[in-house]
């Protein structure tokens, strides 16, 4: 699939990671008639979805050293045969012990039919999903603490802190983020 090789590209030294290439997801099926790539000895009747994408992650903070890591999966499943075929790049072996760890787990039990072989590939996607979340939460905190420094000068901080508990004191549910600042 053509949108593997374009996630790839995205891998090495970048002055900036935006735009389209960020996160994406692409598709491709052939579920009504097979396609030449039928090929009985691999598994293969021709009839499959594919799916590519790219997901990120939040890491680092130390010393106030934050990088988004990026991981690319490509996903092929023949909804035939019920075989699955997975390629995963990420710059480290991080992603690599994660799935290791789970996928020895799984038992022959879990590939008896299509139905079976499939829902097994739900748990590597929730994998995917589930280390897309990580860092995220403290990144977002580093960020408002950086914007709280330079966009805030330090006596408006002090000043709002104590109007917003003297308002939480007096039993007020609402205030205004603003309330009584002149910037």
């Amino acid at each position: 699939m053509a949108g593997f090789v374009d996630f790839i590209s995205v891998f090495g030294t970048q002055a900036e990671s935006r735009g389209q290439r960020f996160c994406g997801f692409k598709v491709r099926s052939r579920v009504s008639s097979p396609d030449l790539t039928v090929c009985d000895g691999l598994g293969r009747s021709g009839l499959y979805y594919q799916m590519c994408y790219n997901l990120r992650s939040a890491g680092g903070g130390i010393n106030h050293i934050w990088t988004i890591r990026q991981a690319v999966f490509h996903h092929q499943f023949d909804i035939k045969e019920g075989t699955a075929l997975w390629i995963s790049a990420k710059g480290d072996p991080e992603m690599k012990k994660m799935m290791h760890s789970h996928v020895k787990h799984l038992e022959n039990s879990h590939f008896h039919d299509v139905g079976s072989c499939f829902a097994s590939t739900l748990i590597i996607h929730r994998l995917h999903s589930k280390w897309c979340t990580r860092g995220w939460l403290e990144y977002i905190e580093y960020l408002e603490g950086e914007l709280e420094v330079s966009c805030c000068p330090i006596g408006y901080i002090t000043e709002a802190h104590g109007l917003l508990e003297s308002r939480q004191r007096a039993g007020s549910t609402y205030v205004r983020a603003d309330a009584g600042l002149d910037f």
